[in-house]
């Protein structure tokens, strides 16, 4: 799965595409954020599809929930 990582006031969150980091579920979405044994973050902002110039997005909390 490729991601990138963005800070910005104090917060980071991963950014990922669905085509390429495939179905995300609430256990992967926690394993992810943790700090110790994932890469450690925020939340997940998950883009689920893009039509022109604009991108829907899905935001994940680091407890899994959406």
């Amino acid at each position: 799965m490729r991601f990138e990582k963005w800070h910005a006031l104090g917060n980071a969150y991963l950014l990922v595409e669905r085509d390429d980091a495939g179905i995300l579920t609430s256990e992967r979405v926690r394993r992810l954020c943790d700090v110790d044994t994932g890469i450690g973050s925020d939340g997940v902002l998950e883009v689920v599809s893009r039509v022109g110039g604009r991108a829907a997005v899905r935001i994940w909390n680091p407890d899994g929930s959406t």
